[in-house]
């Protein structure tokens, strides 16, 4: 009775494992003292049903082991946050691998000498143990499958989380000897105790390796946010050069004006062209090339061209705004405009000449919404590739970009037609009455 209720506890402990990995988080309106009832219900409900029917026809009792953990299994899929296509793969997976589990090592044992299977089929507690950890590494390889897309776990990961498992399978195997020995009540505590030991140490490892993981994943994430923070400071930085230019150039702008006032006075023409086509070239080297009022614009669209032209990277804009209907903030627009620029000039500097090297820029506003679309050529080789893995290599900062599109409840696109990759940004404006 006392294995029966460590059993119980690891089951639970398993279950609780395969239906977070699968089925993600329980319900917010479900406590962890309610979830953790639930279990424990469920456990003692299905062992009182066991040896209810402990007499019963071995098949009955298959089918009746089948029956309520399948409806058990469901109910408590219902405390987490899923759909039901999920909910019925979870129900009927687990039960199956029950099954499977206990066929397996009587399969296995079976394939033994005589003299150890023997021993193994006298002690049903052993045969329990095993199909416990049997059924442990089937729930764990199908965790690894399931969510292999999402999150990104490396081999020496799965091996780790497989490795202990397998060696308490091999090891159980091994250790016939000992039920050979004298019964009594120090060797019985002996093996409650190695039995119990092994579930633990399954189970303790299963989450150390598993909080590994989470702390790898936050290291990653740190990484990339303050990857994230250095280029969206640079930008920040951008628009701040930028605002101390136009106050330089109003400064300037000052001075000329008086200059040339101060000329007229005195009736010195001859020095006022000459200091005018000095003033015109220091405007052109420092004023912006784009003009549209919105500090974003001018700053990132005068910069990108700059550079873009200084690499033979052919800059193409037509941008029409009304200020009036540019309802992002700064500080986000920037993070959308600067990331699609960047993209588009790192993409063209991967062009090998004499191939087109070309980014459009087409900024406008509507009474209804703010659209940015940004197009670039891209490498010959790549033209052949799949949208998905252009946008994979295009995809610094897109994250980002997703992430204050939605705040806005904005909409972006992108795709690739013709030997171009075209990413259009859509911001809804306030409806004018």
């Amino acid at each position: 009775m006392i294995f029966d209720m460590i059993c119980m506890i690891f089951d639970a402990v398993i279950l609780t494992i395969y239906l977070h990995k699968i089925l993600g988080k329980r319900k917010e309106s479900v406590s962890a003292a309610l979830y953790v009832g639930c279990l424990c219900l469920v456990e003692i409900f299905l062992i009182f049903l066991m040896r209810y029917f402990g007499g019963q026809h071995t098949s009955f009792r298959v089918f009746l082991s089948n029956l309520a953990s399948f409806a058990t299994t469901f109910i408590l899929t219902i405390l987490h946050k899923s759909n039901l296509r999920h909910r019925l793969f979870v129900s009927i997976s687990f039960h199956v691998y029950a099954s499977m589990s206990e066929l397996i090592v009587y399969s296995i044992c079976s394939l033994l000498p005589a003299s150890m299977s023997e021993i193994l089929f006298s002690n049903e507690n052993y045969g329990l143990l095993m199909s416990k950890i049997v059924l442990f590494i089937l729930l764990n390889i199908t965790i690894l499958l399931w969510n292999r897309k999402k999150q990104h776990y490396s081999l020496q990961y799965s091996i780790l989380i497989m490795m202990m498992p397998f060696l308490s399978f091999l090891l159980l195997l091994t250790m016939t000897h000992q039920l050979t020995w004298t019964t009594g009540t120090v060797y019985d505590i002996l093996h409650l105790a190695g039995m119990t030991g092994i579930l633990v140490a399954n189970v303790l490892n299963y989450f150390l390796l598993d909080n590994l993981m989470k702390v790898k994943e936050l290291e990653q994430q740190k990484i990339q946010m303050d990857k994230q923070f250095e280029y969206e400071t640079d930008k920040y930085q951008q628009i701040s050069t930028v605002y101390r230019d136009s106050r330089r150039f109003i400064h300037d702008a000052k001075k000329h004006f008086f200059f040339i006032q101060n000329c007229m006075i005195e009736k010195n023409y001859d020095s006022v062209i000459p200091y005018l086509q000095e003033a015109v070239k220091d405007i052109e080297n420092t004023h912006n090339r784009i003009n549209t009022g919105n500090l974003v614009i001018d700053a990132f669209v005068s910069n990108h061209q700059s550079i873009a032209e200084q690499e033979n990277i052919e800059f193409l804009t037509d941008i029409q705004i009304n200020n009036e209907n540019v309802v992002i903030a700064d500080y986000d627009f920037s993070v959308i405009l600067g990331n699609l620029l960047d993209n588009s000039l790192h993409a063209c500097r991967k062009i090998l000449t004499p191939a087109p090297r070309q980014i459009a820029v087409e900024i406008f506003t509507t009474n209804m919404e703010l659209v940015v679309h940004i197009s670039n050529t891209v490498p010959a080789p790549h033209m052949r590739e799949s949208e998905s893995s252009q946008h994979l290599a295009h995809g610094f900062g897109m994250k980002n970009i997703e992430v204050v599109v939605a705040k806005y409840l904005g909409t972006y696109t992108h795709y690739l037609e013709d030997g171009r990759y075209h990413s259009i940004v859509a911001i809804p404006c306030p409806i004018q009455d």
